[in-house]
């Protein structure tokens, strides 16, 4: 197993993997790793489709702002 795709792993999840992901071969932490990445970006793609409906339920004039305050 290259250490590289167990820091990869590592850096997706925010901390260290738990000890028995060591078992897991090559491939399979690079799978894992991509899946992680693919779910987040769905997760993400969701959760602006959901906020930008939300916006909608704003007044008009107010969603400038509230964007703003958002930070969006």
């Amino acid at each position: 197993m290259a250490r590289s795709d167990f820091e990869l792993l590592a850096r997706e999840l925010g901390g260290d993997p738990p000890e028995t992901f060591h078992a897991l071969p090559q491939d399979g932490l690079a799978s894992l790793t991509a899946a992680l990445r693919a779910a987040r970006a769905r997760q993400k793609k969701q959760l602006d489709e959901a906020l930008t409906k939300a916006l909608e339920h704003v007044p008009a004039l107010m969603r400038l702002p509230v964007r703003k305050v958002l930070g969006l």
